[in-house]
This record gives structure tokens, C-alpha cells and sequence, in this order.
């Protein structure tokens, strides 16, 4: 067996000189405490930590070295030892019962931990048994400790006995009395026997009659609200029919007259590109160069006209967004009223997005249009671009998140409440006079922003203004590193 080292032999001299304080242990040679030394142990601790618990069973007894313990019974602090020397444990150190009492550490605490089954069992070839002796002492000590504690719970139990009994007694006489009053009572029931029965006889019939009126009254406002809903569901439908039909009409009207217009700029291109190809001169190649450009920007009108009639389908492709939306800008400026201001910014590093670029165009068209008429006074408009590669979307239905380039309208309208917002998808609904409105355009920018698998999310409030956020899938850069315009 290895000698202790140098440290060991401090620790166990200074244990050593905390139990001589104590009146169980002054007594004891030095060998004796060495052997208890041997069957015990050194415990730490924590503030707030339990070291016996209240209804479970313990194996040790504790000699307090350092530190503050609270002793309680239930809820109720009954006793606090803090000098060196204090003991506690229970019966149940040598058998199953359970503790009485919890013991909670009050600040940081440093304990002498003894094993009462070790020295129950230590036997050192000697007839005494010296840590049989301390065990025993100790029990001493803790049994008059637990005397005290049933002597206190004993004039609890009595007092509250005696809070029980004196209730006992005013509950029998809240009880004799109720008595006498329900016979008085009884008695006067008994005196008015026939004049309540006739009572209750022609309550009942007028209660009966007075369900049946209002059974038919609910019939009667049933029917009254079935046949207002039909009639108003009745006028939508005719209404709607009628819009549908003039839109039908102009979009044929509008289809045809693109077509023809069409089958004019064909030819005017064609020619204009081969005299440009020709040799001409510097003024006549400019001018040839505006014409061209003139007639490309007619053709393009032309397929939107063509889009709009649904001549034609739409063509998704790779597009720089950026382009597209400086194009619509410029041609929007020219267009809505020049009391509207309308501003636009992007960000350098937009990526391509799968779209078609007429579509695109028309979502802008909508979406300013829209916001123009919400500021009849005048106001701005600001159109702005931007990417997000770890974007996280709230819809209504889930939280998405992605790569996404975002296309944000901000108006400084007069704003919308919520129920509104929660319409303004829905084919025909419009917030606008009779007249003034066909309710198709922001339903036609929810189809085309389904239709490339965005997500549009609206943000209004009454005098602040409107904001439509669209979200595109960005796509992966094209192998030369550029997009389509």
C-alpha cells in the first residue's frame, strides 16, 4: 500500500482538529479517529443544494465542518446550524425509514460525511467498538432533535384540530338554521300551492307561444337574407358578365388591329436593316439607325397588345431584370401624370431570373398604374431591385426560403386596410367608382407572378402608403456569365 502524500496527511490533521471540537469526539484517541478517518468522507456543498430530503431514505450521518444549513419541516424553517461541530442525519442512516425533515445548504458548505452502515459493521478484533460508541451518541443526539420535531408537529396537528372542531361547530349551526328557514319556507310554498301552479300554467302556454313567434320571425329573416344574397350574387354575375364581354370584345378589337400593324413593321424593318447594311452615309446610317430602333420599339408594343388579347404565349427565357425594368421605367415616365414621381434603383450584383420580359413589363405597368391612381394629388412611386441568397418569405400558408431576386413598388398613396388587402387579388374587385375601374389589374400580376413561381406580399396601412414585394427564383449564371436583355 502507498504512503499518503504531504497533502493527504494535512487534510486529514486538519478534519481531524474540526472534530475535537466537538463534545463526541474530544474524548477519542488519535488512532480511533484515524480509523473513522478511514470509513468516512469529505463532502462540498453548493448553495441551495439539498442534502437530506424530506420522505427518502438516508445512509449517512453529517458533522458540519464549515458553512450554513436550514433544517425544514414541509414548507416551515425550523432550525439553522452553522457551528462547527453540528450534527444531522436520521434513523434511516441504519434502516429504511425515511427522513423526517430537509436539510438545504444556505451558503457553501463543508461536511464530514460518516457511513453509519461502515461503522455498524467495523469490527477491529477488540470487544468495544469506540465508532459504535460514536454512532450511537450520535443517534443520541439526532432522536432528541426528532423529539423536538414531533413535539412540534404534535401542537400543530392539536391546534389545527381545534380549528377543525370550531368550524365542525359553526357549520351545525349554519346547518339547524338553514333548517328553520327551509321550513318557513316550506310553509309558505304550501300557502300559495294553487295560485302557482296557474301560474306556471299560463307561463308555459305564453312561453310556447312566444318560441313559435320567434321561430317564424328567424324563417321569415332567413328567407328575407337568401333572397338578398341571390339578388346581389344575381346582379355580380350579370355585371361581371358584361365587363367580360366588352373585354372580350376590345381584346379581339385590339388583337386585330396589332396583327395588321404588325404585318406593316415587318417590311419596314426588313427594308430599313438592308439599306443599313448598304453602303450609305454617316447621316443617312444615323437616320436609318433611329428608324430602326423607332420601328423595334413599335414592334414591341405590338406583341404586348398581342400578349394582352391572348394572341400570343407568353415566352420565358433568361432575362436581366435590371434591363427590363429600366425600360418599363422609362416608359412609364413618359406616361402616368407628371405629378407623379417616378424613381427606381437596383443593385449591382442581380441575377438572371426565368421569365418572360412582356410579362414582366406588364407587372410594372399594373403595379404603377395601380399606385398612380391612389395619388390623385400627386406623390412618388419607387421601383427598386435587389438580391437576397438566404431570403426567408412569410406567407400565409408556410415560411420559404431561397435565393430570390426581389422586385419591390413603394407608393406613398393613401394606403389600404386590411380587409381591402386581403381582396385585392380577386378577379373584378376594385375599390374604385363604377366606371373608373375593370378590377383585372393586380388579379392579372398575381397570375403572371404565379405562372413563374414567385410570391407576391402586400404591405399597407390607411395614410402610409402601399408597398407590392415580388419575389423571383434567382437562376444560376449563364456559362458566359451575362444575361439577355
Amino acid at each position: 500500500m502507498n504512503l499518503p502524500n504531504q497533502n493527504l496527511l494535512e487534510e486529514n490533521q486538519r478534519i481531524i482538529e474540526h472534530l475535537r471540537k466537538s463534545r463526541l469526539f474530544e474524548h477519542l484517541q488519535e488512532s480511533v479517529l484515524q480509523k473513522l478517518l478511514s470509513l468516512s468522507e469529505i463532502e462540498k456543498v453548493t448553495p441551495g443544494s439539498k442534502i437530506l430530503i424530506e420522505g427518502e431514505a438516508n445512509s449517512k450521518i453529517y458533522f458540519l465542518i464549515e458553512g450554513k444549513v436550514v433544517v425544514y419541516c414541509g414548507e416551515e424553517q425550523i432550525l439553522n446550524l452553522k457551528r462547527c461541530g453540528d450534527i444531522f442525519g436520521e434513523i434511516s442512516a441504519i434502516s429504511s425509514n425515511p427522513c423526517s425533515a430537509s436539510v438545504v445548504a444556505d451558503s457553501g458548505v463543508e461536511l464530514f460525511a460518516i457511513s453509519a452502515s461502515h461503522i455498524r459493521d467495523h469490527s477491529d478484533g477488540q470487544e468495544k467498538n469506540p465508532l459504535r460508541d460514536i454512532l450511537y451518541r450520535l443517534f443520541a443526539l439526532i432522536l432528541v432533535d426528532k423529539l423536538d420535531l414531533t413535539t412540534r408537529k404534535a401542537k400543530q396537528y392539536e391546534a389545527t384540530n381545534k380549528q377543525l372542531h370550531s368550524a365542525q361547530i359553526e357549520l351545525q349551526n349554519a346547518h339547524d338554521e338553514l333548517e328553520k328557514r327551509n321550513f318557513e319556507l316550506q310553509e309558505e310554498v304550501s300557502s300559495h300551492e294553487h295560485s302557482e301552479v296557474a301560474l306556471t300554467q299560463i307561463n308555459a302556454e305564453l312561453e310556447k307561444k312566444s318560441e313559435e313567434l320567434q321561430q317564424a320571425l328567424e324563417i321569415q329573416q332567413m328567407m328575407n337574407d337568401n333572397l338578398l344574397d341571390t339578388t346581389m350574387q344575381l346582379n355580380e354575375t350579370k355585371a361581371q358578365l358584361i365587363q367580360s364581354q366588352k373585354l372580350e370584345a376590345i381584346g379581339t378589337l385590339a388583337g386585330g388591329v396589332a396583327h395588321e400593324f404588325n404585318n406593316l413593321l415587318s417590311p419596314i424593318l426588313g427594308y430599313t436593316q438592308m439599306l443599313m447594311i448598304g453602303k450609305t452615309s454617316e447621316d443617312d446610317a444615323e437616320a436609318l439607325e433611329q428608324i430602326y430602333q423607332a420601328g423595334s420599339r413599335a414592334k414591341e408594343l405590338v406583341e404586348q397588345v398581342l400578349m394582352f388579347s391572348r394572341k400570343t404565349l407568353p415566352k420565358k427565357e433568361l432575362i436581366h431584370l435590371t434591363s427590363v425594368v429600366t425600360k418599363s421605367v422609362e416608359f412609364l415616365q413618359q406616361t402616368l401624370p407628371s405629378s407623379i414621381l417616378l424613381t427606381h434603383e437596383s443593385a449591382d450584383d442581380i441575377p438572371d431570373i426565368l421569365a418572360d420580359p412582356f410579362q414582366i413589363h406588364q407587372i410594372l405597368v399594373n403595379l404603377c398604374i395601380n399606385s398612380s391612381h391612389a395619388m390623385p394629388e400627386g406623390g412618388e412611386i419607387k421601383v427598386s431591385l435587389a438580391h437576397d441568397e438566404f431570403c426567408e418569405i412569410a406567407t400565409e400558408d408556410a415560411k420559404i426560403q431561397g435565393d430570390f431576386v426581389i422586385l419591390a413598388v413603394r407608393d406613398t398613396g393613401q394606403g389600404m386596410d386590411d380587409k381591402t388587402v386581403g381582396r385585392i387579388f380577386d378577379p373584378f374587385f376594385t375599390t374604385k367608382e363604377v366606371g373608373k375601374g375593370t378590377g383585372l389589374g393586380l388579379s392579372v400580376v398575381h397570375g403572371i407572378v404565379q405562372d413563374h413561381d414567385a410570391h407576391i406580399i402586400v404591405n399597407s396601412r390607411l395614410g402610409e402608403g402601399t408597398k407590392f414585394t415580388i419575389y423571383f427564383p434567382a437562376q444560376s449564371e449563364p456559362e458566359n456569365g451575362e444575361g439577355k436583355d
